[in-house]
């Protein structure tokens, strides 16, 4: 009897050896965003995920701004897309899964937001919802927020030289007093590009001091009527101001073809005295890559404040990202409770905070107070790219991302930050009164103007004189005309008001 327990005993330690551990799913992920810090699934964050939902994620990188749209085209989609582009064609029951087939089937204790749920529907032409936005917000939650803004454009400058002209930048609050500090520079410094911008985050900042922004090409003039931004005042001042400065000698038309390495190169060598670039802490790492390249102990980069009484951080779109899981997907399964736990409490702090009681705990205000290990490394992006990787933030929110990335910056960066806050202005109608079908008259023409406004803004600001810029405005107007703008928009005044009383 002794010597069966024994055998007995043997035989299922030898079988706990042989049999394999859990096996992970493993999901293929397509990054629809070419200037995306990393392509590995690897890092603290990561397998923090991993071990709570049995997922790794084999990322790829997008290299050009087609792929997606071949992709779909072929149906060669991979398991996941992480994507802010392409929503309406991949809300689509042929490509992907809806969330809310997957819901039903394989997690019916997750019930996502109504809200977040009518967004996302708004996208698909079958009434039902393919994914969730990542980066959601309201007004309410950045105007009473501790820290923080959203990821935005903002004019990174050389505090440190306009310091040495004797320039309080710091306290500016007019587009006159940037001017005046252009001038200086320009003087004290001729072969120093005095503003560039980079192809990711473009003339944002600019674009928000004239009440435009980068999530519709909509707004709403004094008259109380929604005008497309061509047709707009708004349009018009920013291209004539952006235009004042190309003539004075302030912006290098070479820069227009830059990509984002070399004008990021550029500002942090000491080339540039001003960089359109990112909220949320670049200009803290230009500040660090500045004083490395340089050799210069007092090469400091800062936020510009809003300058000017019209500046307004417009948010009109309804979040950033969408995760979707295609028909070809291996494990739907594993994908849609992996889309669950991120959007969980949990995962949307995990992904963007690391672990709570070892990157951070919680003040008493629930802003994260985090580790000294964790402040050194968001010194350096790749460091802490490498180490903790913050980027399958999927399920999380604005608020989060943004306190996440801005809290353990210095004060002097907090203090533009509050100022940012006070402009924040959430208009998600805009985006929801925006035609979504691909195949209606009101999207291609959409489409031909906002390809129009690509083209046309740069002619206007590289306008050789008042004259010129003024004939290549009517020649835009003109076009935009032809092209059928006052159609669509009388189209989106009938929209646009009716998606507002929804939140009224």
């Amino acid at each position: 009897m002794k010597k069966a327990a024994v055998l007995a005993l043997v035989l299922t330690m030898l079988l706990s050896f042989a049999a394999p551990a859990f096996a992970e799913t493993d999901l293929t992920v397509w990054l629809n965003h070419t200037w995306y810090p990393t392509d590995e699934f690897i890092g603290i964050i990561p397998d923090a995920i991993r071990a709570a939902t049995d997922v790794t994620l084999t990322p790829t990188r997008a290299i050009d701004e087609s792929q997606l749209g071949l992709m779909i085209a072929s149906g060669d989609l991979m398991d996941l897309t992480f994507t802010d582009q392409e929503l309406s064609r991949l809300s689509n029951a042929d490509l992907c899964y809806s969330y809310s087939e997957l819901i039903e089937k394989y997690c019916p204790d997750w019930q996502p937001d109504p809200v977040a749920i009518a967004n996302a529907s708004a996208y698909s032409t079958d009434g039902d919802y393919y994914f969730l936005f990542s980066h959601a917000f309201t007004t309410e939650q950045w105007r009473s927020a501790k820290a923080g803004v959203p990821s935005f454009g903002t004019l990174c400058y050389r505090a440190d030289i306009a310091k040495e002209l004797g320039f309080d930048a710091a306290n500016f609050s007019t587009i006159e007093e940037l001017d005046a500090l252009y001038a200086a520079v320009h003087a004290k410094y001729p072969e120093m590009e005095i503003m560039c911008y980079g192809p990711v985050t473009g003339l944002q900042y600019f674009q928000a001091m004239f009440a435009i922004t980068p999530h519709t090409d909509w707004v709403q003039a004094a008259d109380g009527a929604y005008r497309h931004v061509i047709d707009s005042n708004n349009f018009e001042k920013m291209t004539r101001k952006l235009n004042e400065y190309y003539r004075l000698g302030y912006i290098n038309p070479d820069s227009f073809a830059y990509d984002e390495s070399t004008a990021d190169g550029n500002f942090y060598s000491g080339k540039t005295f001003s960089y359109v670039n990112s909220t949320q802490g670049y200009a803290r790492t230009f500040t660090t890559m500045g004083r490395e390249a340089t050799g210069n102990a007092n090469f400091t980069v800062l936020e510009m404040n809003p300058l000017g009484a019209d500046a307004q951080y417009r948010l009109a779109n309804l979040g950033w990202c969408g995760t979707f899981i295609s028909r070809n997907c291996k494990d739907p399964e594993a994908a849609i409770k992996l889309m669950r736990y991120l959007f969980s409490p949990e995962g949307a702090m995990l992904s963007m905070c690391g672990r709570e009681g070892v990157e951070y705990t919680l003040d008493a205000n629930g802003v994260p107070v985090f580790s000294q290990e964790w402040i050194d490394a968001t010194a350096d992006e790749e460091v802490f790219a490498t180490k903790y990787n913050t980027n399958f933030y999927f399920g999380t929110t604005g608020l989060i991302e943004a306190i996440s990335r801005t809290c353990a910056l210095p004060q002097e960066y907090q203090d533009t930050y509050a100022k940012i806050r006070e402009r924040i202005v959430c208009e998600p109608w805009y985006t929801l009164a925006e035609p979504k079908d691909p195949d209606s008259d009101e999207y291609v023409t959409a489409a031909k103007l906002k390809d129009m406004m690509k083209t046309w803004t740069s002619k206007l600001i590289l306008s050789d004189s008042v004259e010129a810029f003024q004939a290549n405005l009517t020649d835009l107007r003109s076009n935009a005309k032809q092209a059928g703008i006052d159609e669509l928009t009388a189209y989106m005044n009938t929209e646009i008001a009716a998606k507002k009383a929804l939140y009224e």
